[in-house]
């Protein structure tokens, strides 16, 4: 090890890797580097024994279920039938949502994880707390070799450890999640994928072909979030199928990892393998050059479906809806060209981001996307119905009346997560990050103090009033009972009622443009952009 590493600088630095590309930035956390601390308490572990505490991974599984769904104002998951329980599986998807992107993996699914991630995981305050007792397995990227942090040789010492843990406990049928990309990003298209997840899997592949066990298997996951960088957006978690991973036939090189000697596998065999998942994920992402891109399609998607006479009711309808639009004007659903290693030289070719119709559409994406609006807000039916006018008031009041006690119940970790959003130097794909992982600080300590502060006060309530049985036992139970109760539905409401505010004040923006001068630009981009759609794309009753 290095007897005086450098110290690593914050934020952007313009270091680049071999390949060229900008390295990841450092945040303060990442940058705080304890080598010696590291190497003190980290080691192979070939056993099948899960690293985590199982108290502390069953609590924090329950804590990530109630977390995911305070972060989203829609979570649905599909798929969970396709994924192998009786084999070990490393479930891949792409990067663009920071912490965010493990929690909705991980909470769903029904096998067990270990779990591998940047160093400070392990050596942090309060998250390394719950990193050593989950297991952990820290990783040092080049991000903190290249610029010095540490020397190679103790980085592979270190990562070698890291990945021989994770080769072994998938090959003993755990699960691991990984993302080829090597970090999150902005972008709305595959990064060159790394290597280093299609090393571990192969690796575990020849563990368990030595160990006489079933082969580990891959799972390609699409994480799709209307707005990554918002609270309360919308999240479709896709589970796709499996693909299996071959088991390269070397005696020698399975001896080797047992001994503790981290060995790479065949590097043909590692790219081959790399590709391959770009191959499958890249159509599980919006597979665009840029965001306006993806906007558009999806904007093409409700535009196509008004025009059938049908609504597109949720968010994994209209990522469906704009998938079969990119596929359709691509005249095949196989991988675009923002797919795989030679992306860049296939790009301009793409009829789906350079078509006269993706051009309009992008156009009538940003006419709408000032007002903060998009294509749900053109439908007919978009206004809400009395009916649901009438249920969402009653929503919005019966939020207000519990806001006090969502408030001592959530309110710090609320204003902390907003404080620590908005004032992060990090770009928007960690923004969310900051505000979820207080929240789910908060149900470890914030909830206990106020469940006992519920319970006592509902004792003293109750009782004033003459309502409570003589019997203390069952006073407290029946005290406790409504205390987390309370904790429960007034945090739910507070959450519908942040919804129920922003969907009126999107319908406010709508009535506004209708009643603009720029109204009448927008429907002369509709009836353009409707013949564009029916030349390119022609329905069945145009065919």
């Amino acid at each position: 090890m290095s007897d005086s590493p450098e110290e690593m600088a914050v934020g952007v630095d313009g270091r680049v890797d071999h390949h060229g590309e900008e390295l990841p930035q450092l945040t303060r956390r990442s940058a705080n580097l304890d080598v010696e601390r590291l190497l003190r308490m980290h080691h192979p572990d070939f056993s099948g024994e899960h690293p985590a505490s199982p108290v502390i991974y069953t609590l924090f599984t329950t804590i990530l279920s109630i977390g995911v769904r305070q972060q989203f104002s829609s979570y649905l998951v599909t798929g969970l039938e396709r994924v192998r329980t009786d084999v070990g599986a490393m479930f891949l998807g792409w990067h663009t949502n920071g912490l965010i992107d493990a929690a909705v993996v991980v909470e769903p699914s029904p096998k067990r994880f270990v779990f591998a991630g940047r160093h400070d995981m392990l050596t942090g305050s309060v998250i390394g707390w719950w990193g050593r007792r989950l297991g952990v397995q820290p990783l040092l990227r080049q991000a903190e070799r290249l610029r010095g942090g540490v020397d190679e040789e103790t980085a592979a010492a270190i990562n070698s450890a890291s990945m021989l843990t994770v080769a072994a406990k998938l090959a003993h049928g755990h699960a691991a999640t990984l993302f080829p990309e090597g970090h999150s990003h902005n972008e709305s298209h595959l990064l060159r994928l790394r290597t280093g997840p299609m090393r571990s899997i192969l690796n575990a592949a020849v563990l368990a072909g030595r160990l006489e066990l079933p082969l580990p298997v891959i799972h390609i996951v699409g994480l799709h979030f209307r707005h990554r960088e918002r609270f309360r957006t919308d999240a479709w978690i896709e589970y796709g199928d499996e693909l299996e991973v071959p088991l390269l036939d070397d005696p020698k090189h399975a001896a080797r990892l047992l001994d503790g000697d981290w060995d790479e596998p065949e590097a043909v065999a590692t790219r081959a393998l790399r590709d391959e998942v770009g191959v499958r994920l890249a159509p599980l992402t919006p597979d665009a050059p840029d965001d306006a891109t993806w906007r558009a399609w999806l904007l093409l998607g409700h535009l196509r479906a008004r025009a059938e006479g049908k609504r597109l009711d949720s968010w994994r309808e209209e990522v469906l809806a704009a998938r079969a639009i990119r596929d359709g004007l691509r005249g095949t659903e196989e991988s675009g060209p923002w797919a795989g290693p030679m992306a860049e030289e296939r790009a301009e070719s793409d009829l789906a981001s350079t078509s006269d119709v993706t051009q309009k559409a992008k156009l009538l994406h940003g006419m709408l996307d000032e007002h903060e609006l998009d294509g749900r807000d053109l439908h007919p039916s978009a206004q809400m119905s009395p009916v649901q006018t009438i249920l969402s008031v009653f929503s919005l009041l019966l939020a207000i009346s519990l806001l006090p006690f969502a408030l001592l119940a959530n309110g710090l970790q609320w204003a902390l997560g907003w404080w620590l959003s908005s004032r992060t130097p990090d770009p928007p794909d960690k923004w969310q990050t900051y505000v979820f992982i207080p929240g789910l600080l908060g149900q470890v300590f914030v909830w206990p103090l106020s469940f006992v502060l519920f319970t006592f006060g509902a004792m003293w309530g109750l009782g004033q009033i003459d309502m409570l049985p003589s019997n203390i036992p069952l006073n407290l139970l029946i005290s406790a009972v409504a205390a987390l109760l309370l904790i429960t539905v007034s945090t739910r409401s507070a959450l519908r009622g942040h919804d129920i505010i922003c969907d009126f004040r999107r319908r406010l923006r709508m009535r506004s443009l209708r009643a603009g001068e720029s109204w009448q630009g927008v429907e002369a981009l509709i009836a353009d952009i409707g013949s564009l759609l029916d030349a390119a794309l022609p329905t069945d009753e145009g065919d």
